[in-house]
């Protein structure tokens, strides 16, 4: 047990990456993994993510990363969620690579609909399910389970540095995960958020005629030409989108649109909007 999911991935990166070396990340990526690396002095190496989720190294990439860090499920900006097919394929090559240890952050954990599909068996790398997204972001605590000895020198890393996770935190989370199981606003939620972004989604698509990748999750990644162009359409139309650019190291420009607090009776204009912003200053693939 961690201070939340991105302490869990520093100690384990720590332990495991020497300063210098490269680690495969997503791209887009969540923006503090991309800070934590650089706080770490390791090296990213961008991976990009499509609809069946992260892609693999190319078989002649010059670099080799000593580990990999992999959003099974809603991937934070795309949403996105690894397949079956795709999770076989980094087992393959994980097992051809037992040097690369493989970190799995699946902050989404409860609030999916996607089966949890592994890039690996539980012994050889590191999975990593935080409390904070379906709980409480004040809730800093994340669970992690994986191979024997890196887990070992991350209880070490954080005996000489938190100590331990508070348990009155503990207990607290404890309570509220099962409150929130035993009144179904787990389940409650899921279908909101899936419900939300699929409404949104199917009505761009009606309104631009351009395919949008099925998802979950809270946020909807939209490719575009520019970023600046279409942030600005949208503030003049009274929306705060999020521009891509930290989020990204190689893949093409995007904005990111949050939904959390959306109501369904902001929906149309969303969409309306959105619309305008694409066809003026953005292209959806």
């Amino acid at each position: 047990m961690f201070s939340g999911a991105l302490d869990a991935i520093e100690k384990a990166l720590r332990s495991h990456a020497a300063p210098g070396a490269s680690v495969w990340v997503e791209d887009p990526c969540w923006p503090p993994l991309l800070t934590l690396l650089r706080h770490l002095r390791l090296k990213p190496l961008p991976l990009l993510v499509d609809e069946q989720g992260c892609r693999l190294p190319e078989k002649d990439a010059g670099t080799q990363g000593c580990a990999v860090i992999l959003t099974p499920r809603a991937q934070n900006p795309t949403g996105m969620s690894l397949s079956a097919t795709r999770a076989n394929d980094w087992r393959e090559f994980l097992a051809q690579n037992p040097g690369c240890l493989a970190i799995v952050d699946d902050f989404w954990g409860p609030l999916s609909q996607q089966p949890l599909n592994l890039p690996f068996t539980a012994d050889k790398g590191l999975y990593v399910l935080s409390l904070s997204k379906f709980l409480s972001p004040d809730l800093r605590i994340a669970l992690a389970c994986g191979k024997p000895q890196l887990l070992q020198a991350m209880r070490a890393d954080q005996y000489i540095r938190e100590r331990w996770v508070s348990h009155i935190l503990q207990q607290i989370a404890a309570k509220l995960w099962v409150q929130a199981q035993r009144d179904g606003l787990l389940v409650r939620a899921q279908q909101a958020y899936q419900q939300r972004r699929d409404a949104l989604t199917e009505r761009l698509q009606e309104l631009t005629g351009s395919r949008l990748a099925p998802g979950e999750g809270v946020h909807i990644w939209l490719p575009v030409r520019s970023e600046a162009a279409a942030s600005q359409i949208m503030a003049q139309r009274g929306w705060l989108v999020q521009g891509g650019e930290p989020f990204r190291l190689k893949s093409g420009p995007a904005i990111r649109v949050s939904l959390a607090n959306l109501f369904p009776e902001q929906l149309e204009e969303l969409a309306q909007d959105l619309a305008v912003a694409i066809g003026a200053g953005a292209v959806v693939n």
